[in-house]
């Protein structure tokens, strides 16, 4: 259920103001192993593409795919194993040396381009589950922010410290600045994005610093500030995800028929 999170209004209030080739078939038993050999990968994967853990990656993707377009939502449901595909695929394998700007639109462009060409539904979700992931990257403050000298010092942790405090959170639907109408306005929301993220890197480095680089699943509550970025972060990414999903089926000749911003859950089961 889409809600407020539980943190100081005063720091709710100063985000909102910023805020505007077919998949591989899944095989019975093979997602742990595949989880298990992404924790030898990460450790040496470069520290933006461990913003976020595979597991967290993942979650986020599928909430945000529950609030795509009907017809869009339907298609995704029926590939659950290519989202995921593609969010793990995109984490494998890093486009390091490119501006992570210029890859999230080159792979929206690249999704629009498959559903116009009529690509079997398992390869656009995959595609999907790729933007998902640089949306996600996206909007990570450790991604997109730098500076900070002691950052190799709690980059995992923090990736780590998010999963174990995702279920925690209350994701929140902002809707100011999703509804993205051409490339103009995807670049827009890009950059919109890359600001909130970095305004974010030196409060969590900050967080690290008083906890003396620390475990954060141990050392920080619910009512710190490295909770409320984590939280913001969590559902800024959703809600970008969700306006880059109904771009991307509207770009390519779907339809919506819901007022937009104003979506609402789906309805229970």
């Amino acid at each position: 259920m889409w809600g407020w999170p539980k943190i100081p209004a005063m720091f709710g209030l100063r985000w909102r103001a910023h805020s505007r080739g077919t998949a591989p078939s899944a095989r019975p038993g093979a997602q742990v192993p595949r989880l298990a050999a992404l924790g030898l990968l990460l450790a040496l994967l470069p520290l933006p593409a461990l913003a976020w853990t595979p597991h967290t990656e993942i979650t986020m993707a599928k909430r945000a795919a529950e609030y795509a377009p009907r017809d869009l939502r339907r298609q995704i449901e029926k590939h659950p194993a290519a989202l995921r595909e593609g969010v793990l695929s995109a984490i494998e394998n890093p486009q390091t040396g490119r501006a992570l700007d210029a890859v999230l639109q080159e792979e929206v462009e690249n999704a629009i381009q498959a559903i116009r060409r009529h690509k079997p539904f398992a390869e656009i979700v995959q595609r999907l589950g790729q933007v998902s992931h640089y949306v996600a990257l996206a909007n990570s403050p450790l991604a997109v922010g730098d500076g900070d000298p002691n950052e190799p010092r709690y980059a995992r942790d923090w990736s780590r410290y998010v999963e174990s405090a995702q279920e925690r959170f209350q994701p929140t639907w902002y809707g100011d600045g999703r509804l993205i109408g051409g490339p103009e306005d995807l670049q827009a929301l890009v950059a919109r994005t890359f600001a909130r993220a970095r305004a974010g890197y030196p409060l969590l480095a900050a967080e690290y610093a008083h906890i003396d680089y620390g475990e954060g699943r141990q050392l920080f509550d619910d009512r710190s500030t490295a909770f409320a970025l984590s939280a913001l972060a969590y559902s800024h990414t959703i809600s970008d995800t969700i306006g880059v999903l109904r771009y991307i089926w509207l770009r390519a000749g779907g339809g919506d028929f819901r007022q937009f911003p104003k979506l609402t859950p789906p309805a229970s089961p």
